[in-house]
């Protein structure tokens, strides 16, 4: 990507720079942009833990369920972000999208010890949240 206004979305993401990719934004750089990688200021946020930066990226379109390799709720699941799992699933991120390694999101959470993050994708809660959504 030579445009390195996109390469400042993503790079403000990383940093968990509000600020900043809303000026990003602001300047109409597409809120799903990628990176040379295949990620997204949404992916980025998600391995960062930014709530605050998740919340305003999902407001503002972006593809909760964008995948390149993995999801951002994959991400988010790998490195035990509770509430950024919470708040993907409730803006339908779908929680058996595949990784590139076949795995959804409650696996990879079981296998890096974040048993919360289990018991929610695959617990009760999941599955009435999923009935509503599908209304």
């Amino acid at each position: 990507m030579s445009n390195p206004l996109y390469a400042s979305i993503l790079q403000r993401a990383t940093e968990g720079d509000l600020a900043g990719v809303q000026e990003s934004i602001a300047n109409c750089v597409k809120i799903n942009s990628k990176n040379k990688y295949g990620n997204t200021a949404l992916m980025y946020a998600s391995t960062k833990g930014s709530i605050e930066m998740v919340k305003y990226l999902i407001e503002n379109g972006s593809n909760v369920n964008f995948i390149h390799f993995q999801t951002a709720l994959h991400l988010a699941s790998t490195d035990g972000y509770f509430e950024i799992v919470k708040l993907l699933v409730e803006n339908r991120a779908n929680i058996s999208i595949q990784d590139y390694y076949e795995k959804k999101s409650s696996a990879i959470a079981e296998e890096t010890g974040h048993e919360d993050i289990v018991e929610y994708l695959e617990g009760d809660f999941y599955e009435d949240c999923y009935k509503f959504i599908l209304k």
